[in-house]
């Protein structure tokens, strides 16, 4: 038998979740491998039918593993023009006619101000605009939108970074005071500075 990292204690329509190098499949009653560890995140069969998510994507699928792409779920609210979509635990970005943004990949969509959303995956935070691009990684502990910039901490140390993602105040302070009309008060060690921001177009 494969030496899986993850063996489901539940079995449903003779199969049970399996987990490998963190992907997901489905062995059987005898623990023979039905359906190779490929999915990103799945449910438990019901009716002969699993929910899961590959690359992003969400599809269903039967016991043979026959996998099928589905629509049509149910849609959280934004605001007026956006919604956010969960599948499996996992959230994607949604346009006003109902077109997907982008991948199923995020635990939460949280905020929305100035044409930029803030998403998590597990604890770390980062920023995908209005047409699901990433402009900063989910690497940060968490982000704040402000009109021209984004103020970010990491590792407890606080910087600032430009809407084309770029740092234009090193992380390496210990809190952003306030960003206003294009300049930005830091502190580190009980020292203020001003930081001159040229907002890039």
């Amino acid at each position: 038998m494969k030496r899986y990292h993850f063996i489901s204690d539940e079995i449903v329509d003779n199969r049970r979740a399996v987990m490998l190098n963190e992907k997901w499949g489905f062995v059987n009653e005898a623990f023979i491998e039905v359906i190779p560890p490929t999915y990103d995140c799945v449910s438990e069969f019901k009716g002969g039918i699993a929910k899961v998510l590959q690359d992003g994507l969400p599809y269903i699928i039967d016991t043979d593993g026959n996998k099928k792409s589905i629509t049509g779920f149910e849609k959280k609210i934004i605001n007026s023009q956006f919604k956010k979509v969960c599948f499996l635990n996992k959230w994607a970005l949604y346009d006003p006619f109902d077109k997907p943004l982008s991948f199923y990949i995020y635990d939460n969509i949280e905020d929305v101000s100035f044409g930029f959303f803030v998403v998590k995956i597990k604890e770390n935070y980062g920023v995908i605009d209005i047409y699901g691009n990433e402009i900063i990684p989910v690497t940060y502990d968490s982000i704040r939108i402000h009109k021209d910039y984004f103020s970010a901490r990491v590792n407890g140390k606080c910087g600032i970074i430009n809407k084309k993602g770029q740092i234009v105040v090193p992380i390496i302070y210990d809190y952003i005071e306030e960003i206003k009309d294009g300049t930005a008060i830091v502190n580190i060690s009980s020292h203020r500075g001003i930081f001159k921001l040229t907002k890039k177009r």
